[in-house]
């Protein structure tokens, strides 16, 4: 099968897949691939270049050049050779003192983004060649948000309409699939085949069948095929319905296991499609990082942040209240099926809002709509159903999604929130019924929001925990249900317990694990 695949040659492939069908893996008749390199040069300048083809007008070649000017004789023969329309190149290593008329070309126009501080991982910096008679547009107001990358505007002729306009955006390290206000959509492979070589080939496969020991062990060979097919995929914002079925295994989480409601459906989805996921992650948790979209109160699937820095947080807080006298009061939040809850034009209406258009917004409304799923336990499967809303537990993006819709859950309010992903705590210093009154409004404009924005809490697992020998304990409510007063309670794997004694907190768990 390895002689095989090594002998195929993908960037020629022509047909084999239709956008109106079912997802065939080893297909690709969505756009059209040459290249026109020749096999007899052996330099990775040459060998490492692609070739592109956009709506069969617009030809990209991208290449590494680790030194433009150390192989700029090359690079000009490739570039007469090739005659692109448009000649990306990344890691050009060209600093700000070396002047452009040292890498230009008769008949292009050159952008550029010089490498900078290398040794804190930046990259080598980029550049971008087009023809001259193309009309192009930089799009400076759009730099500073990511590094080492140029964005370009294209403005081409079209003879069913008056013209087309594309996007072009090259990155030393970034992902092209899914930035914002994307036209044209190139997947690097290099990104693309480290994601294909992180597989867990412990993990099971989707309803598709395609195992990641397969992907992974032959991740040289597929991760072309599997760019085309992404890029194809992105800039029509299509989803195949494989990629949109889940086959579901209940986990059971705690409580009366006879009850469904106590058990957390995970989904099993297609793998190749997690591929993908993973990589429209990375660029939007880049983007939402780059813009400081997301709120400091979020701890989940967020850069820098963890588990261990919420409960160190909170810990800290707590404490630095208590060694100035002062008694807090924390509510623990517990939605009601949460990621199962989240209304999806809701969801892409919060994601625009935060910058995320184009094909990459198409791309994740189709990856959410038409979902269908069904329960399997030992090797029995229920038939399937439609899902109608929420964002799928098991994938890779879904978990992000949802810290996006409830980024502002707490964005009206005086006391402190500390989220992880839908584990959510609210706090405040209470000494007086004054304080516990403005608790109890952040705690009314809390379930005022749940309820705008179609994310009901379970009330009756919302838990209020005192904290501090002279609190006063006071009651609080939602929506006029009080809340149970709790000494101890699991907050992310840790016991919190209100005298904050550590002996205690381990004497728990060790109960919990040896029934001690």
């Amino acid at each position: 099968m390895d002689r095989h695949l090594f002998k195929l040659n993908w960037g020629a492939m022509k047909s084999g897949i239709s956008l109106d069908k079912d997802y065939v893996p080893s297909g690709g008749d969505y756009r059209r691939f040459e290249s026109k390199i020749s096999d007899s040069h052996s330099s990775n300048f040459r060998r490492h270049a692609k070739v592109h083809s956009f709506r069969d007008r617009l030809k990209i070649v991208f290449t590494n050049a680790r030194s433009i000017r150390k192989n700029f004789a090359e690079f000009t023969v490739l570039l007469e050779d090739l005659k692109p329309d448009v000649f990306g190149i990344t890691e050009s290593w060209l600093r700000e003192d070396i002047d452009s008329a040292e890498v230009s070309h008769p008949g292009y126009v050159v952008y550029r983004q010089d490498r900078r501080d290398t040794h804190n991982g930046v990259g080598g910096g980029v550049l971008l060649y087009v023809r001259d008679d193309i009309v192009s547009v930089e799009k400076s107001q759009l730099q500073g948000s990511f590094v080492n990358s140029v964005w370009c505007e294209l403005s081409t002729n079209n003879s069913k309409r008056s013209r087309d306009v594309i996007t072009v955006v090259l990155f030393t390290a970034l992902l092209t699939a899914a930035m914002i206000m994307m036209s044209c959509c190139l997947i690097q492979l290099e990104r693309l085949l480290k994601e294909l070589l992180r597989l867990n080939v412990s993990k099971a496969s989707g309803p598709d069948a395609i195992h990641p020991y397969l992907l992974k062990t032959f991740a040289h060979y597929f991760c072309v095929p599997l760019s085309l097919i992404f890029s194809k995929f992105m800039d029509e914002g299509y989803v195949p319905r494989d990629w949109r079925c889940a086959n579901i295994t209940p986990i059971f989480k705690k409580g009366d296991k006879t009850k469904p409601c106590n058990y957390r459906p995970v989904s099993l989805t297609s793998v190749v499609c997690k591929v993908m996921e993973s990589i429209v992650k990375k660029s939007l948790v880049c983007h939402f990082s780059s813009q400081s979209l997301i709120r400091e109160s979020q701890h989940g699937f967020c850069q820098k942040r963890s588990c261990l820095t919420n409960i160190l947080e909170f810990m800290e807080d707590v404490t630095s209240s208590l060694n100035r006298q002062r008694s807090v009061d924390v509510v623990f939040l517990d939605f009601q099926k949460a990621f199962d809850k989240v209304p999806h034009q809701r969801l892409l209406l919060r994601l625009k809002s935060m910058g995320v258009i184009g094909n990459l917004l198409s791309w994740i409304g189709n990856w959410l709509g038409n979902r269908e799923q069904r329960v399997v336990i030992n090797g029995c499967a229920s038939s399937w159903q439609n899902v109608t809303s929420g964002v799928p537990q098991g994938s890779v993006l879904g978990p992000l999604l949802f810290v996006a819709y409830i980024n502002d859950i707490d964005g009206d309010i005086l006391c402190t929130a500390k989220k992880f992903a839908d584990d959510t705590k609210l706090y405040s210093e209470v000494s007086s019924k004054s304080d516990s009154e403005k608790f109890q409004a952040d705690l009314d404009k809390i379930f005022s929001w749940s309820q705008g924005w179609q994310m009901l809490f379970n009330i009756d697992k919302c838990k209020v925990m005192h904290i501090g020998s002279s609190n006063q304990k006071f009651t609080y409510n939602l929506n006029g249900v009080e809340l149970q007063e709790v000494s101890v309670e699991r907050d992310l794997g840790i016991y919190i317990d209100s005298s904050l004694n550590l002996p205690n907190i381990v004497l728990k768990l060790l109960k919990e694990v040896i029934g001690f």
